[in-house]
């Protein structure tokens, strides 16, 4: 998957609070740069460490299954879309 970045500025700065990153139950602090759409279950606000793990975690899977619904993917873009805040 590519993820594309805004070019030459922070992807959040026109915000006027830091949203925080939405992984393991809200306990992780780094900010959120990337919200993630779940095929309509469920959005998700992640931070680039995290992002980065969950996408590590679903290249290993042969199947990675929604949490929600049960819905199979083969791959995670095939679940899910991730765009830049």
């Amino acid at each position: 998957m590519r993820i594309l970045r805004r070019k030459h500025r922070d992807p959040i700065a026109h915000l006027d609070f830091h949203p925080t990153c939405d992984a393991h139950n809200g306990t992780c602090d780094r900010v959120a740069k990337y919200v993630v759409h779940l095929h309509g279950c469920e959005n998700s606000l992640l931070c680039e460490t995290c992002l980065a793990d969950d996408l590590e975690w679903a290249d290993g899977m042969p199947t990675i299954e929604c949490y929600h619904c049960g819905r199979e993917a083969e791959s995670f873009q095939e679940l899910a879309t991730v765009s830049p805040l």
